[in-house]
């Protein structure tokens, strides 16, 4: 038919491959070839080719038992387990002033203090100031208004003055000898973990950002993980106002900030963790923050389907990482002959795949539906 065109060059390529794959960065020739000007002969070839289209994956292989690969995960090497820090510690505060530490809560007191003296004619600071006269928080003060903002967290009452009610049927035994009420208000009105000299309003999460760098920088510090590592998402529940969060109807918590997370695979201890901001981040520069830490150690990664792309794959590998991870089948760069065959599949049958230099092993399987698993090595 007029106007019909195939694609020919110096090895087979097949028509229905995605187009990135015959871009700029190839250096082979690539000749369009008009069906409706063929000789019989130049029509024979073109049969040819694409006959020769038709038995290869595009850029995958299929696996037999003659074909021989070398299957070697990276060499682990681990430093230490744990530092020292986390043992003869039975006490839940024990804990928590491991990430809590005097030194963060020093910063705090200063910020805070920088605050209130440069907006102290504020109107929202000036309300009912006159009952309690500002000063300054020490260590003892900002850990008692710490303990009761945990401690509304576990028992809620309708209004913040709630807590310091003196009526005997709804008084909060302990809340006022820790602190008076007014004093808690200051605190809490001048509470900041930010410089406000120093503010970088292209992050949006400026407020807190030296909070979470130092959560993640003591995580790590800590505890040195074992050679399999997990990527997943998570939700913290928050029903208030914000841009930043999100609602995901499939997860239990349905509204709230998304968090993506990297947890040592055998017992969920969180090393390395960052909060949604938007949709901007590709795939690629999301799992090379979360994992740079890691990097050329030898470490195993094992992922959902969210995460994996080959290009997420090839990284990773580049990077000295072991990868482990499910894949939907529009990221697998296949051609339309490789994704017909997944269709015929049995129940319970499998196929096995090889990507190009033999980096990356995809292995399908249909149970009620086809699976795809992926698994590289460098």
């Amino acid at each position: 038919m007029p106007g019909e065109y195939s694609i020919s060059s110096g090895s087979s390529y097949s028509s229905s491959d995605n187009d990135r794959e015959l871009g700029e960065d190839s250096d082979e020739e690539v000749l369009l070839i008009d069906h409706s000007q063929c000789s019989s002969s130049d029509e024979d070839v073109v049969e040819e080719e694409k006959n020769c289209d038709d038995n290869n994956f595009g850029p995958w292989e299929e696996y037999g038992e003659e074909t021989y690969f070398e299957d070697l995960d990276p060499p682990f090497r681990r430093k230490y387990k744990c530092r020292g820090l986390l043992s003869g510690l039975n006490e839940p505060i024990d804990f928590f002033n491991l990430f809590i530490s005097d030194e963060l809560l020093e910063d705090v007191c200063e910020k805070s203090d920088k605050y209130y003296k440069k907006y102290k004619n504020n109107t929202r600071l000036a309300k009912r100031t006159h009952k309690k006269k500002w000063n300054k928080p020490d260590l003892v003060e900002i850990r008692g208004f710490l303990g009761l903002l945990l401690s509304m967290g576990i028992l809620k009452k309708p209004k913040l003055d709630d807590y310091w009610t003196t009526n005997p049927l709804f008084q909060t035994p302990g809340f006022g000898e820790i602190m008076s009420r007014d004093h808690f208000k200051s605190i809490l009105r001048c509470f900041i973990f930010y410089d406000i000299e120093n503010i970088d309003h292209y992050d949006r999460l400026y407020k807190i950002r030296s909070f979470i760098d130092h959560i993640v920088l003591t995580s790590r510090t800590l505890y040195e993980p074992e050679q399999h590592l997990t990527i997943d998402e998570s939700m913290i529940k928050f029903n208030g106002r914000s841009r930043l969060k999100v609602y995901m109807p499939s997860k239990p918590i349905k509204f709230g900030f998304k968090v993506y997370l990297m947890t040592d695979a055998s017992n969920s201890y969180v090393l390395n963790w960052i909060l949604h901001e938007g949709p901007n981040e590709s795939l690629v520069s999301l799992t090379q923050r979360i994992t740079e830490a890691y990097e050329n150690r030898g470490f195993i990664v094992f992922m959902d389907r969210y995460y994996t792309t080959i290009d997420v794959i090839k990284d990773l590998s580049d990077r000295g990482f072991g990868v482990f991870a499910a894949i939907q089948q529009n990221r697998i760069h296949g051609n339309k002959k490789m994704k017909e065959s997944f269709k015929r599949l049995g129940e319970g049958e499998s196929k096995f795949y090889l990507y190009e230099n033999q980096k990356i092993l995809l292995t399908c399987w249909r149970d009620s539906k086809v699976v795809q698993i992926t698994k590289s090595w460098r």
